[in-house]
């Protein structure tokens, strides 16, 4: 079950994706590039990381927060997005 939807999403997002972008096809975060600027992976990416570490609305809406205002640019891939994303949570979490 996801912790949000679409419209809970704090930010504004490119509505569109490209052929073959969709992670739902993929079922989990691998090496491919992540766009924290793209709805569906913003959703799908928090999501994940709401549910490996059971988290509620509130604190999923700080995972959007984060990635959308403190993850690197150069940190592209979905696999070292959750990486990074475990890492900051531990050190920004309130």
């Amino acid at each position: 079950m996801s912790v949000l939807n679409s419209n809970d999403l704090q930010y504004s997002y490119a509505q569109g994706t490209t052929k073959g972008d969709d992670p739902k096809l993929r079922g989990e975060p691998d090496s491919n590039l992540f766009s924290r600027h793209e709805k569906h992976e913003m959703l799908y990416l928090i999501n994940q990381f709401a549910q490996m570490k059971r988290l509620d609305r509130s604190d999923a809406l700080k995972v959007e927060h984060l990635l959308r205002e403190k993850l690197p640019s150069d940190t592209r891939s979905q696999a070292n997005v959750i990486a990074w994303l475990k890492d900051a949570w531990a050190k920004h979490k309130h």
